[in-house]
């Protein structure tokens, strides 16, 4: 952990010279506005760049893979901190000590466990909320970031006290089926959680308020007829109270789907890639691929238990002098139950990558179709991935492995490129 600490930090400081150049331009040039057009459209060129801000461009998404890599290899190491010094069945035994009741006991050390984990992941946390403000995206004080950060923490200890308390009942009422009964309660979780953000989760953190542009607004919603969306509401969220990155998306599941814009899209996007960009998003809902995904990561999910089960018992009665507890039952095995979890995502994370870019693509496929109708499909494509990526400083062309393993959607000289007839 010292030795990824350092290197973050060391990153962090080399990038500070060239942190703050100018953004690049808002509105960089078409293919159809260029005199040559053999022009690659994802080149610094096209997207506006100067050499200077493609430097910028590339120590950004640097840092970002970076930590992409780090984050979960520092979340291994924490769990297995607490559990391999034996401080995961000290707090176990303090808490049962303290309280009589052993469901109360589990929810106190599940809160204690997941607030540790925190404190070991702030140092990541804080040089993310830096590199944010040193490339000129992030627009919270110290102290708002904090909030939304504790926010944060206390829906963390909803959803692993629910979660965690339902797989250890089900251990100890079912030592051999178990794992039956905690994929049953992952994969009903996940469901639950994709319909309950929108509407519980979202708003904690943002005001979300209903499109004030009724001309753009019955435009999105016609799209979203069009194409079978039962949506009567278009809403923007002030995202840029944290941040000038750009984004939308439709999400819930079961009758509370949000069709959802950021301010900063409907501040520096014309109506035509507004509605490119919700059509992106509109794919991704008529080609199911929220169910599709939920169907995934049911898969996953039963055959990471199923793994955990051939393995979790074994090891903790190998181990048992080590950790200070002799069964799996006990409430101090979690950090090792995740532990095993985050290894088997960690090795899983370029197959779950490959399938979230296979959606990724079929959606801008889809919001092609739908403005092809008009004849501008093409263009308005192009002018919208490369506005993203000179807003975003997206870098166009990432190394091949990082791509594979590390991106949920196509690069965006990729997706530039694929905008092409």
């Amino acid at each position: 952990m010292l030795i990824a600490a350092t290197l973050i930090a060391f990153l962090s400081i080399a990038i500070g010279p060239v942190a703050g150049a100018a953004a690049a331009d808002e509105n960089p040039p078409s293919l159809t506005d260029r005199a040559d057009s053999s022009v690659d459209p994802a080149s610094p060129e096209a997207l506006g760049w100067t050499p200077e801000q493609y430097r910028t461009a590339r120590l950004y998404a640097r840092t970002g893979w970076t930590l992409a890599i780090i984050d979960p290899l520092w979340s291994m190491a924490a769990l297995a901190l607490l559990v391999f010094t034996g401080a995961s069945a000290r707090i176990a035994e303090l808490t049962a000590r303290r309280l009589k009741s052993r469901v109360a006991a589990d929810v106190a050390f599940i809160a204690i466990m997941v607030t540790v984990l925190a404190i070991l992941g702030f140092p990541l946390e804080l040089i993310r909320f830096w590199r944010e403000h040193a490339f000129g995206f992030a627009n919270q004080s110290l102290g708002s970031w904090f909030g939304d950060l504790l926010k944060g923490l206390v829906v963390a200890w909803v959803i692993a006290a629910v979660f965690l308390t339902g797989v250890w009942a089900c251990i100890r009422r079912w030592p051999r089926a178990w794992w039956i009964l905690g994929s049953a309660l992952g994969v009903a979780g996940s469901i639950v959680l994709i319909m309950v953000a929108p509407v519980f989760i979202a708003p904690l953190f943002n005001t979300f308020t209903p499109m004030a542009d009724d001309v753009l607004k019955d435009r999105i919603l016609a799209l979203a007829h069009d194409n079978g969306i039962p949506a009567s509401e278009v809403y923007t969220v002030d995202a840029s109270r944290q941040s000038s990155h750009d984004n939308a998306y439709v999400a819930g599941l079961l009758g509370t789907q949000r069709i959802v814009l950021y301010d900063t899209l409907l501040a520096a996007y014309t109506p035509e890639e507004i509605e490119f960009v919700m059509g992106h998003e509109m794919g991704h809902y008529v080609l199911n691929h929220v169910w599709k995904g939920t169907a995934f990561a049911a898969v996953v999910i039963v055959t990471g238990f199923f793994l955990l089960h051939r393995m979790l018992g074994r090891t903790v009665l190998s181990l048992a002098p080590r950790l200070g507890f002799a069964t799996l039952s006990s409430i101090a095995a979690v950090p090792l139950f995740l532990l095993f979890v985050s290894a088997f995502l960690y090795v899983l994370q370029p197959a779950v990558s490959a399938v979230s870019r296979r959606y990724e693509r079929q959606a801008d496929l889809f919001a092609l179709k739908n403005l092809d109708e008009r004849g501008v499909a093409r263009i308005v494509c192009e002018k919208s991935f490369q506005k993203m990526a000179a807003r975003n400083l997206s870098e166009p062309n990432p190394p091949a492995w990082i791509e594979w393993w590390l991106y949920s959607h196509p690069s965006v000289g990729k997706r530039i490129r694929a905008c092409a007839p």
